[in-house]
């Protein structure tokens, strides 16, 4: 399930925009193969359990859908730049390309012109990622 809203990874508000109106900016223009060696994968928190990924959901993953990805030196909170990218929305998708042994795949590339003129709406969290919220995990 996807979530309705996301955050913006490429500022430090934690403001929240609704998904079709992003996706709508993404289009086959930023379809890239990436190797899959480049792309950071999101590690579980402890303390938060919606940041846990079940391998039921990586299991059932659809792969023929590209993810989304975005470059980790554009977003501001991020401080770790040990990969070249960072996920927006496909984390389960790349974690079942990762097992089933794929070195590359296609990712629509996201840039910040994808948040341009969108509206933005409150949120109640204090942190800002763009973890699914809408599955749970």
């Amino acid at each position: 399930m996807l979530p309705s809203h996301f955050k913006n990874p490429f500022v430090t508000h934690t403001r929240l925009y609704r998904t079709n109106e992003i996706y709508a900016n993404i289009n086959l223009n930023s379809l890239t193969l990436v190797p899959l060696n480049q792309i950071g994968i999101r590690k579980p928190d402890p303390n938060d359990p919606r940041s846990k990924l079940s391998k039921n959901r990586i299991i059932e993953a659809d792969t023929r859908y590209p993810p989304i990805i975005y470059k980790s030196n554009l977003d501001p909170l991020n401080t770790d730049f040990t990969k070249e990218y960072c996920i927006f929305d496909g984390n389960h998708r790349v974690l079942k390309m990762i097992s089933e042994g794929k070195k590359a795949s296609l990712f629509f590339i996201m840039t910040p012109k994808c948040f341009e003129g969108l509206e933005s709406f409150d949120e109640m969290s204090p942190t800002r990622t763009t973890a699914c919220s809408g599955c749970g995990e």
